[in-house]
């Protein structure tokens, strides 16, 4: 199964629509959209440090997410997170 998985994993391609453009603007709405008060995340970042901090965070963060959508690529700290169990 594992090699039938990479095998069709391998011819896995998602072309980007020729209209989507991550952009500071476009980021910037996003980061606004936040809902602040959550819990945080995996790296101990709230909404609050994104929404509260400098503005040239926007532009980083809008370059970064350029850069992972040229390459293709999402960093495996990405699909990491902390599920609470209650007993």
């Amino acid at each position: 199964m594992k090699a039938d998985f990479f095998a069709v994993f391998e011819q896995y391609f998602c072309p980007v629509p020729p209209d989507f453009v991550i952009n500071v603007e476009f980021v910037s709405s996003l980061v606004c959209k936040l809902k602040c008060g959550k819990a945080a995340g995996y790296d101990g970042l709230t909404a609050e440090h994104i929404v509260y901090a400098h503005s040239i965070l926007i532009v980083l963060l809008s370059l970064l997410y350029q850069m992972l959508v040229l390459h293709g690529i999402v960093p495996t700290a990405f699909g990491q997170g902390i599920f609470l169990y209650r007993w």
